[in-house]
């Protein structure tokens, strides 16, 4: 280009008008959580250049329709939660075989703080509910009686054997399922010695996939059995045949893991499906004789709430 002129040069005026106010965000601080789903907090401030520096202004001088999010969500990695659970209670009989509870609850295991039981949902959990023995009962000493005493004696528990016989009748179930009475021999010597107490099903943990329960006259205000099943089932239980004066403050109370449920009116042939592997029932009978009868059935799980 050296025989061709060059032409001198030229400088344009631009737009002086400075430029408009506008959101400036600052680096993110740190995540709220160490793992999972947390939120971080961010520095939103309004400002605009001026020849060449940016001046801080106050926030209304910047359009508010598209001033950022304060708070945004972040993720450092994903949580592994744990079940974790509560010492065993007490044995619920002071004698022979009874059962223990424990809580359960679901931990971040970084914090080691409880979260929403929503966050363990896939995770097997261990029992909640176990059996347990304090030992033999104390044996009830009878006095002795002359021949005929001891034959009028058994004689109520002979009829009541019968009428508690006819009482599951019409129930079609299977033997084993059906409530055991103790009977005596009406025959030969009067029986000597040492016999046990009276049998009730407080305290009791039942292990059987089906079987009826009988809490009524227990002899004791307060009642309380579990149901336990293998991973895999979940229980149902309906209500055969219910006494309790609801006026009275008697009720019946269904709890699991997945299921919360009081009762005392319209009780007889109410299904409760416990959607788990384990259910306790709480009784309260203030009246003598006063309780449900329950019938539990356990079937394979369709879903894998059951763990």
């Amino acid at each position: 280009c050296q025989p061709v002129p060059k032409p001198e040069g030229r400088v344009a005026v631009c737009d002086l008008s400075p430029c408009p106010p506008r959101w400036k965000v600052t680096p993110a601080g740190p995540c709220s959580s160490s793992c999972g789903l947390g939120l971080a907090v961010q520095l939103v401030t309004c400002v605009q250049t001026l020849q060449g520096k940016e001046v801080l202004l106050e926030e209304d001088l910047c359009p508010v329709a598209e001033k950022p999010l304060t708070s945004v969500p972040c993720v450092i990695r994903t949580c592994s939660y744990e079940w974790s659970f509560s010492e065993w209670t007490e044995c619920s009989a002071s004698c022979g075989n009874g059962v223990q509870s424990r809580q359960d609850f679901c931990l971040n295991p970084l914090t080691r703080q409880r979260v929403n039981p929503i966050f363990c949902r896939h995770f097997p959990k261990a029992i909640v509910v176990r059996g347990c023995s304090a030992g033999p009962c104390p044996e009830q000493i009878l006095e002795t009686r002359p021949h005929g005493a001891g034959l009028q004696t058994l004689t109520p528990a002979v009829t009541t054997a019968a009428a508690h016989e006819a009482r599951y009748r019409d129930l079609d179930l299977p033997p084993s399922a059906a409530p055991q009475q103790q009977t005596q021999s009406s025959g030969g010597e009067e029986p000597k010695g040492m016999l046990p107490l009276p049998h009730s099903v407080c305290g009791k943990l039942f292990l059987n996939a089906t079987g009826v329960i009988n809490m009524t006259g227990v002899g004791s205000s307060d009642c309380t059995v579990a149901i336990g099943r293998p991973l895999g089932e979940e229980l149902t239980v309906s209500v055969l045949e219910s006494s309790l004066n609801c006026s009275a403050g008697e009720v019946v109370l269904f709890s699991g893991r997945m299921v919360w449920r009081t009762g005392c009116r319209k009780l007889p042939l109410a299904l409760i499906n416990s959607r788990t592997n384990s259910l306790v029932v709480k009784q309260r009978a203030v009246l003598p004789g006063h309780g449900v009868v329950l019938q539990y059935n356990s079937r394979t799980a369709t879903k894998k709430y059951h763990q």
